[in-house]
């Protein structure tokens, strides 16, 4: 059984223009956080416009799905890139994924279109084209030029150089 087609938004899709009746979805979500973020009076009026028709509606992601996106970008080495509401805009994602649905992510943050391609969620950019290979990070020394995935290290554990974080 195929699932219906949920529309998760972030930020950057409201302050793209992007308005919720410009997209053909069965379901439109955000959650709380990417509310809070909307500053402009433009960004404020499609996210105010969309919850009056209902057409809109605010869903915060359950934990266990903020962890498992936590857990990917440690894997990923994007924990430091992401933002809590990025996080929680992913995990919602993940979330309405899992319940059998077909899920496209609004975003024009690289980082995130990077976490969806590794996480096997679609996304579409709204003003931006988006990254076309996703991103990893690494950490690489500036002595002997060793790579390593652990981003968390301070000091290279070979020679004991300092150590620069590295997008790939």
């Amino acid at each position: 059984m195929v699932g219906k087609l949920v529309c998760i938004l972030d930020a950057s899709a409201f302050i793209g223009g992007l308005s919720p009746f410009m997209i053909s979805c069965h379901r439109i979500l955000t959650c709380s956080s990417v509310v809070n973020e909307l500053a402009d009076l433009r960004s404020s009026s499609y996210l105010e416009a969309g919850l009056a028709s209902r057409k809109l509606k605010v869903v915060d992601p359950e934990s266990e799905f903020i962890e498992r996106v936590v857990e990917e970008a440690r894997r990923r080495g994007l924990h430091r890139a992401l933002s809590m509401t990025d996080i929680e805009v992913l995990a919602l994602a993940l979330q309405e994924k899992s319940k059998g649905n077909s899920v496209i992510v609004y975003t024009d943050d690289q980082v995130m279109q990077s976490m969806c391609i590794h996480m096997e969620l679609k996304w579409r950019g709204v003003r931006r084209r988006g990254v076309r290979k996703p991103v990893t990070t690494v950490v690489r020394c500036k002595l002997c030029g060793r790579e390593y995935r652990v981003i968390d290290l301070e000091v290279c554990p070979l020679c004991g150089g300092e150590l620069e974080v590295v997008r790939r």
